[in-house]
């Protein structure tokens, strides 16, 4: 090729890409990005603490068997609504039964016994009384016999005399005998009836009704399995007096107090409410070193499940009359916040003073005025004064 045409065609080339590099280049700085702003606003600034916690019934009482027997029927499910004494479960009682029936056979016979041995007492009583009346009065006549003096017969009457009085003392001892008797019918009887008195605790322990009245949960009962003291069939949750339990650090509760307004909002249901703190404890949970803090729910008129995923806003500052800018615009560099300031269609690198930092807005000491526009959307791709345009 002739080096004057090379050349030549070098030449052309370059003079091509210089150019193709200045049109590129005065498109880049003529082409302004997209923003969406937000005005600087004079107004008061609310700092708010966000708490999750739950709704809690303010009781739940375990539905517990005392009786080892299996279940024969199941009247409930989860999520039923019931009244205190509704019967619930229903235990297999044959057993029981049976060891009532004995139970009250024993006290029969018994009792019977009391009766028969109290009757012979009544009867040997009677006779003995019977027989010391006889033996007085034979005493006595026997007293008042004369006998001739220095006569044998004398010493007949004192030997007769003493034979009947040993003959009154033998009568009473059948009766003593027989009294004697009684106190061990009646530790028995009484033990008997002991019996009967519990197996009718038992027998009304295979009814298990409802202590309160309140929502079924937690339902761990099949029919034909048994009830094992000690593990719960159910647990009924009373549905009056709702309640939230929030755990509040050291930090936020130094800005809570029992009766302040916090506004609470419930997984699935729209609405907020304003409700007074009922509790808040002293001491913290030396496990998780927080505080346990109650809202009461009963003012509000909506169905609220136990169980559901409860929030609240408390109030920890309020500032009036200060200049808030919106999150949304912050930037950080080497931790010192900054914005973009929109001046015509520049945006300039503005460094702030933030004094606080709520939830959508954050109050600022220095760096703008109220009615300054600042950018929110669109800043991650600025540089200071970079070209804008507003998005419509």
């Amino acid at each position: 090729m002739n080096i004057k045409v090379f050349l030549l065609l070098t030449m052309t080339l370059l003079l091509a890409a210089c150019s193709e590099d200045k049109i590129t280049s005065e498109n880049t700085s003529n082409n302004a990005i997209p923003v969406e702003t937000s005005e600087v606003k004079q107004e008061t600034f609310t700092k708010t603490a966000e708490l999750v916690g739950k709704t809690v019934p303010s009781e739940q009482v375990p539905i517990i068997s005392s009786v080892p027997s299996p279940i024969t029927k199941v009247n409930v499910e989860d999520g039923d609504a019931v009244q205190a004494g509704d019967l619930l479960f229903q235990l297999d009682d044959s057993d029981i039964r049976q060891q009532l029936a004995q139970a009250r056979s024993a006290v029969t016979t018994l009792e019977n016994t009391r009766n028969q041995v109290n009757a012979a007492i009544q009867q040997q009583r009677s006779t003995q009384s019977q027989i010391n009346s006889a033996i007085n009065d034979a005493i006595t006549q026997l007293e008042d016999i004369e006998l001739p003096e220095e006569s044998q017969g004398e010493e007949a009457v004192g030997t007769v005399t003493e034979t009947l009085n040993q003959l009154k003392q033998l009568t009473g001892t059948g009766s003593a005998i027989t009294s004697n008797a009684l106190p061990l019918i009646n530790a028995q009887l009484e033990q008997a009836r002991q019996g009967v008195r519990q197996a009718e605790q038992a027998l009304n322990a295979t009814k298990i009704t409802a202590p309160i009245d309140g929502t079924i949960e937690q339902i761990n009962a099949k029919e034909g399995a048994p009830a094992l003291p000690g593990s719960p069939l159910a647990i009924v949750s009373s549905k009056n007096e709702l309640k939230a339990i929030f755990q509040v650090n050291e930090f936020q509760k130094e800005n809570v107090s029992k009766d302040m307004i916090v506004t609470i909002s419930i997984d699935d249901i729209d609405d907020t409410f304003d409700l007074p703190i009922q509790t808040l404890s002293d001491e913290p949970n030396p496990e998780t070193n927080t505080y346990s803090m109650t809202v009461l729910l009963d003012q509000i008129d909506k169905p609220i499940p136990s169980d559901a995923l409860a929030t609240a806003q408390i109030k920890t500052q309020s500032v009036e009359g200060a200049l808030t800018v919106s999150n949304k615009a912050l930037l950080f560099e080497d931790e010192q916040p900054y914005v973009f300031l929109v001046q015509k269609d520049r945006a300039i690198k503005q460094e702030i003073t933030i004094e606080a930092q709520g939830n959508r807005t954050s109050y600022i000491t220095s760096g703008l005025e109220k009615g300054d526009l600042v950018v929110t959307d669109g800043k991650y791709q600025l540089t200071n004064r970079s070209k804008i345009s507003f998005k419509k």
